[in-house]
């Protein structure tokens, strides 16, 4: 099997381990789009030179010719956008790839396509050179993207021919990147929740605890006595919210228990009460006082209320 053949395969898989470890890993799987790219611009250069070779001979091509055609048909086919630009800035070739991610662009200004920036940066005074970094291009249907692009020049016979680009869209890449922050940064806040809670717990326990020891007192006058249940109401209630954090922020697997819905949209109200107040937000709530049980994850429930109350806020 030819080389270039064996470097082609190695470049397609590399393509399709980055598109699979794009939710996993992003920082490797955009090290596997940049070496596939690396690799297939490298096969690409030497396919281009054959080619321009055959097309230079009167005489019909040979077998070996034949299969050079085959494996440039073979790169135009890969996952990333190529382009081939002439030394004057004009693009003369994509592949499919290019043409769904910029339409269209064969006969139009390199740095419409990738930038103005990234174009100098390739069509140098001297001739296109070799340069590797991120770009904003435009997609066809006008949105932007984040890209990684690799320019090579093309040499033909000593003399410099024009610039192959590889640009790889990298925008769904740092979409999965951010949103892998985002779980970490919500597990850091679990975790916080979790240690707060437990460190509250202890001092409104002995606020509730001295609170019913004084209400027993028969001494006390009415406005000691109604001041005192203010107290422990309160502790009562700041008591419930921290227990609510407390389970919201608990690391547990989803389970099925009879559950009071009623309660759980009681739990979400008290964790949001005072946010939705200071918002000047009233909440109002209508429960169905014969509603039934159901079996669900009461925990889950309480989260999808949450986000309710969120998105209406």
């Amino acid at each position: 099997m030819p080389v270039r053949i064996l470097l082609l395969v190695a470049a397609i898989c590399l393509s399709i381990l980055a598109v699979f470890l794009g939710g996993r890993s992003s920082l490797f799987a955009i090290l596997c789009s940049a070496f596939g790219a690396a690799i297939t611009a490298i096969v690409a250069l030497s396919a281009i030179k054959d080619l321009r070779k055959i097309d230079r001979q009167e005489q019909a091509p040979s077998a070996a010719q034949r299969s050079r055609y085959a494996e440039f048909e073979a790169i135009a086919k890969v996952a990333d956008a190529i382009l081939i630009t002439s030394p004057a800035g004009r693009i003369s070739f994509i592949n499919a790839a290019a043409a769904d991610l910029f339409g269209n662009v064969i006969g139009k200004s390199f740095s419409g396509v990738v930038g103005a920036d990234a174009c100098r940066s390739i069509l140098t005074e001297s001739g296109p050179r070799d340069w590797s970094g991120e770009i904003v291009g435009e997609r066809a249907d006008g949105t932007s993207f984040d890209g990684l692009l690799k320019a090579t020049p093309i040499l033909e016979g000593g003399d410099i021919a024009g610039a192959l680009a590889i640009v790889h869209d990298v925008s769904r890449d740092k979409s999965d990147r951010e949103s892998i922050l985002q779980s970490e940064k919500m597990i850091t806040l679990g975790e916080l929740v979790a240690g707060t809670s437990h460190e509250l717990n202890n001092p409104l326990a002995i606020v509730t605890g001295y609170s019913d020891l004084l209400l027993e007192d028969g001494r006390l006058t009415g406005e000691q006595r109604e001041k005192l249940e203010s107290i422990r109401k309160n502790a009562l209630r700041a008591s419930t919210i921290v227990h609510s954090l407390l389970a919201f922020a608990r690391k547990r697997k989803p389970e099925r228990l009879s559950t009071d819905v009623n309660q759980v949209v009681e739990a979400a109200g008290r964790l949001k009460e005072y946010d939705l107040r200071t918002s000047n937000i009233s909440f109002e709530r209508r429960l169905a006082p014969d509603l039934g049980r159901v079996f669900a994850d009461p925990n889950q429930l309480q989260q999808v209320l949450l986000n309710i109350i969120n998105n209406a806020q």
